[in-house]
């Protein structure tokens, strides 16, 4: 069906159980993968579950966590030092209008817990490829904001301008039916006024349960979280490389665990199993005055194994675009904050994707959430509100001492704070670079 049946077929409740069923159908295989990755960035991993053919043999499963790794660098990378909401100032010809609005974004952040909101959100973007987030409006009033795992939300966009007419956010919940819990998908499904509910019965059809009731936004409240156009995880193209090395490792500490790499010859002389248990537990062995015992010692090829341990990990960080911080070239003594920075350009190329579809996501929250505000008498732009990201980065304070000393005079004081990367909130340093100037006595004008 095309998007505009679908959503002309919920406001009517007409045929919807047979839409939610094909809409969940062709979300399955979606949702089945990023749960896959989900589980595999906590630990779930093939080589765990690897079975050798001959159960009598060494079966070593060393799982190295670069998923893990990978993840955990851009998110810190990106999201470490908390995203700072502000408003512009110079939009505001109202100063009470400026403050009432900048308390009203300040504590929705507090309210919500915002910076690490905004950091699960990317982690569960950074695996899965994006993330859901979804604006309620409490018993209290107060708008609210939770995340949303990415395998129980879907969006229906109008093909032409990819607006989003209609969310899905499905899960499974237990019932009671009969003497027995049963365990049911209960679907919520939002549009640009009200939310449904809807629960699937024991044949698969999906009965109405609740609503129409209006969520109280003019917008769809289940916000999409991307992490790149492609909605690729971060570790998914080198997943490959990844049990690869695993695969490798295990192998090799097999090869020095077996028994087999240690024969015992015995030369002139037989021995019964006894006497070879004794052997071992006491490290001594009779043997006649002809007779030889010597080791045969299968020889690991040491070299080859590091060598291809070598390549399958620098091709993981680097088709992953991640940096290897252990490296001696990376952290090294003589590096500067500076020369690292050109290190972590790949990095840095793909934070930057990443910070573009998270501003994306964040001014579609803040409209949706402007359409609350201004109900409540809040002359609010969400165009006012502005994101900035900082990178957690090693600061060289004489690097940007430098910096703050060569722009001084020639750009603005708001410009050169925000070059500063241990500077956080520009505006609350402007205000109190005004404080201290207003409360510093010029002694030239004191008069005798």
């Amino acid at each position: 069906m095309l998007t505009e049946e679908i959503v002309e077929a919920v406001k009517k409740n007409s045929n919807v159980s047979r839409i939610i069923q094909d809409t969940l159908a062709d979300h399955e295989k979606r949702a089945r993968e990023m749960k896959r990755l989900f589980l595999a960035y906590k630990g779930d991993v093939p080589i765990k579950k690897r079975i050798m053919p001959d159960p009598s043999k060494i079966n070593e499963t060393l799982a190295n966590d670069f998923r893990g790794l990978i993840v955990d660098e851009a998110v810190g990378y990106l999201f470490g030092k908390p995203i700072t909401y502000t408003l512009d100032h110079q939009a505001y010809k109202d100063e009470r209008t400026y403050k009432e609005n900048h308390e009203l974004l300040r504590h929705f952040c507090i309210r919500n817990n915002i910076e690490d909101l905004d950091a699960d959100t990317g982690k569960y973007a950074a695996i899965c490829g994006y993330a859901g987030r979804l604006l309620y409006v409490d018993r209290n009033g107060e708008e609210r904001a939770c995340l949303v795992p990415p395998w129980e939300c879907l969006w229906i966009q109008n093909e032409t301008t990819g607006s989003v007419q209609l969310a899905f956010r499905y899960f499974d919940i237990l019932i009671q039916e009969g003497d027995q819990k049963v365990s049911r998908t209960k679907v919520e499904v939002y549009d640009r006024e009200n939310v449904t509910v809807y629960l699937q019965d024991g044949k698969g059809n999906y009965d109405l349960i609740e609503g129409p009731v209006p969520h109280l936004f003019e917008r769809v409240p289940l916000i999409r979280f991307e992490n790149n156009s492609e909605l690729l995880g971060d570790f998914e193209k080198v997943e490959a490389l990844i049990d690869a090395y695993d695969k490798t490792v295990s192998d090799a500490q097999n090869e020095i665990e077996e028994f087999r790499l240690a024969y015992l010859l015995l030369t002139g002389a037989e021995i019964d199993e006894d006497t070879l248990i004794k052997a071992r537990a006491t490290g001594v062995i009779e043997l006649p005055a002809e007779g030889d015992a010597k080791y045969l010692t299968k020889v690991l090829q040491t070299e080859f194994i590091e060598n291809q341990k070598n390549t399958l990990e620098r091709n993981i960080f680097r088709f992953a675009r991640a940096v290897d911080m252990a490296d001696e070239a990376f952290w090294g003594g003589a590096m500067s904050g500076e020369s690292r920075k050109w290190k972590l350009l790949s990095l840095e190329n793909k934070a930057v994707t990443k910070e573009r579809k998270f501003t994306k996501a964040l001014r579609e929250q803040f409209r949706t959430l402007a359409t609350a505000w201004n109900k409540k008498g809040y002359s609010i732009d969400p165009e006012d509100i502005e994101f900035q990201f900082h990178r957690a980065l090693p600061v060289d304070l004489l690097y940007q001492t430098q910096i703050v000393s060569g722009l001084a005079g020639h750009v603005s004081k708001r410009t050169i704070l925000e070059q500063v990367d241990f500077i956080t909130d520009v505006e609350q340093e402007l205000r109190r670079i005004e404080e201290e100037n207003a409360a510093y006595i010029d002694l030239d004008r004191v008069e005798e």
